[in-house]
């Protein structure tokens, strides 16, 4: 969702919807907003009101995607070169850090499924200190 300011007028909430391989986004205003007027709740609308008839248009989360880490990290990667930053760093990073963390007794971690991930699959336990350690964003 998004606000389009208009000067001395009511600005637009506008829905972005995205396009798919394309990476394109198409924009549709779908209402005013309340910056010189009270809302009506249908032609002029607030901020709250706005996000509630964008939730609505949101596609359904897909639990059960079969969508796997190794590709994930492709896809991560790509999102990087194609914004020229430095995607083959990453690659490397990811695929020896992530993936190998994942991989525990005998289970490639790049094969696991991203649906099927726990927050216990980051942790790891260290017998010699018998610590539990999480990466620091957890």
């Amino acid at each position: 969702m998004g606000y389009r300011r208009i000067v001395d007028k009511n600005g637009s909430w506008v829905a972005f919807t995205y396009q798919g391989s394309s990476g394109k986004y198409a924009e549709r205003a779908f209402a005013q907003a309340d910056d010189y007027s009270d809302a009506d709740g249908s032609e002029v609308i607030g901020y709250y009101e706005a996000m509630h008839h964008v939730d609505g248009a949101a596609p359904p989360v897909r639990h059960g995607s079969q969508y796997r880490v190794a590709e994930a990290v492709d896809d991560y990667v790509a999102s990087l070169k194609l914004n020229g930053t430095t995607g083959d760093e990453a690659a490397g990073v990811l695929k020896h850090y992530l993936i190998g963390f994942l991989s525990k007794a005998g289970t490639d971690g790049a094969d696991l499924v991203l649906a099927d991930l726990t927050r216990n699959d980051f942790v790891t336990t260290t017998a010699a200190q018998g610590a539990t350690h999480m990466p620091a964003c957890w």
